[in-house]
């Protein structure tokens, strides 16, 4: 603005700053109200829990005692978990103490953030795992500037920054190097049993969730949870290595003994160690420490006698589930690490069903079991009236033979446990008139069984039986499965 004579003033200027200092003191007059009612006692507890009502009947979580602003904040975070599962279930989960072991793989790090995220307090992550440039894609949390420090110490600042009343404790050891109690450890130092103690408040564990990759590992866990009578929620076939689409649950080991290898492999240790404590007359579990003592835990599946392959019903505490796959990952190549770069939402799916499940279990909702449904008998026989045309065609063999070698149930064993009803080498599902997949003999110089017989599409089975060297074909990846399917339907049929 300028006056008549040229010169300007500064009036308008000058109102405008006087308004924003009064603007400034009033803010500052409205924070310094509210930190004096933040520093009230909180009001009394109903004597129902921890918390307060609400004026609409809903429970405030209250933090080590502080303002109630927190309060209502954490209570809006977690509102619509509490409006899904109901007050009870909820309270449930929030006081549920989880131990979460394994975090290399990053299926575990996923579980415990989102149930910490989903309102669990007490939290205990097992596991030495460090953050690496390499597994920044399947971390649930970690970024750039992480690399080198521990998962479980990444995931426990991130929960203190998104659920501060999360209380997460850390065990940095790995399960494998965890030896037992019995074995003279140093009262206090870290051990098998004191990753599945209570909480320092007192709570015992309500869920162990089984993250481990090894199977020697999880016979080992699942010994101890069963001795110790603790759920179990044990996560089988590698993560990054499955198909997402094709994850199972079901309350034992016996449900996914052939199609995840994970699990039947850790089903078999169990069976083997079971069995030596039995012969020597011990009422324990009979799944030692790997690297402190010998223990039949650390035979191989094909180690296992035949006659012993189903595991005892009390092996599992009731209400554990297993998650398990049917159904590697594959690729038209067959190159082991071209799934590298799908690896991370496949974790994070695994993860994430991994929480979900443990929600159910927690709340008293666990997820109904379901396997994957059986083909129809019509189904069947028009496979196996197939493979006797090609045993007569091909092979020159007696038809009449195929059913001593190869009956209706271990012809179901194969097609359906086996091979999921898909082409061993594409994974591509059989049509509803089995007309684009046919058996076919894997050894051709052996007469059809269930370790030896292939479910292919038409055209690759019978690429297979014309070639000379049909194995040559086949990528070391598709060779080393398959040849481990055929070997555990062996094993299962005690051919």
């Amino acid at each position: 603005m300028a006056t008549r004579n040229g010169a300007s003033t500064h009036v308008p200027y000058t109102a405008l700053a006087f308004g924003a200092g009064v603007a400034a003191y009033a803010l500052l007059a409205v924070r310094r109200g509210r930190r004096a009612r933040d520093a009230r006692p909180p009001p009394p507890h109903d004597g129902d829990g921890d918390g307060a009502m609400r004026a609409d009947g809903h429970r405030l979580l209250w933090v080590e005692g502080l303002c109630d602003e927190r309060a209502q904040l954490l209570d809006e975070q977690l509102s619509r978990g509490r409006a899904f599962l109901g007050d009870a279930a909820h309270a449930a989960l929030c006081g549920a103490f989880v131990v979460v072991i394994g975090l290399g793989s990053g299926v575990g790090g996923h579980a415990a953030h989102m149930l910490g995220r989903g309102g669990v307090r007490r939290l205990r992550l097992v596991g030495a795992s460090v953050v690496t440039r390499a597994s920044l894609a399947v971390d649930a949390v970690a970024v750039g500037r992480d690399v080198g420090q521990p998962c479980g110490a990444v995931l426990r600042a991130q929960l203190a920054r998104t659920v501060p009343d999360c209380d997460v404790e850390l065990l940095s050891a790995e399960w494998a190097d965890l030896p037992p109690r019995t074995c003279g450890v140093a009262p206090g130092a870290p051990s098998a049993e004191a990753a599945l103690a209570p909480a320092p408040d007192g709570s015992a564990v309500a869920l162990v969730i089984d993250c481990l990759e090894r199977a020697e590992d999880k016979a080992r866990l699942l010994a101890l949870c069963a001795a110790r009578r603790v759920r179990v929620l044990s996560v089988g076939r590698t993560a990054g290595a499955c198909d997402l689409t094709r994850w199972h649950v079901s309350p034992s080991l016996a449900d996914a003994m052939i199609a995840d290898p994970t699990v039947h492999a850790t089903r078999i240790l169990l069976t083997a160690a079971a069995s030596a404590a039995a012969e020597h007359g011990s009422g324990g579990s009979g799944v030692s420490h790997a690297r402190h003592e010998p223990s039949a835990a650390r035979a191989r599946p094909s180690d296992a006698p035949g006659g012993e392959g189903k595991l005892a019903e009390g092996s599992l505490v009731e209400g554990s589930l297993v998650l398990w796959s049917s159904e590697p990952l594959r690729h038209r190549s067959g190159a082991e690490d071209e799934w590298a770069s799908e690896r991370g939402p496949l974790v994070a799916g695994v993860g994430q069903l991994c929480a979900l499940s443990a929600v159910g279990v927690l709340t008293g909702r666990a997820p109904q079991p379901q396997l994957p449904a059986r083909p129809a008998r019509a189904l069947l026989r028009r496979m196996a009236a197939q493979l006797a045309a090609r045993e007569r065609d091909v092979f020159g063999a007696d038809p009449q033979a195929l059913s001593s070698t190869l009956s209706a149930e271990a012809l179901e064993l194969a097609c359906v446990a086996g091979w999921a009803m898909r082409c061993a080498l594409t994974a591509e599902p059989l049509d509803s008139r089995a007309a684009n997949l046919e058996l076919t003999r894997r050894d051709r110089s052996l007469p059809p069984s269930v370790g030896n017989v292939l479910l292919l599409r038409a055209d690759l089975a019978r690429a297979h039986d014309e070639a000379d060297a049909p194995v040559d074909a086949w990528s070391d990846a598709d060779r080393r499965r398959i040849e481990r399917v055929c070997a555990i339907l062996a094993h299962e049929r005690g051919a």
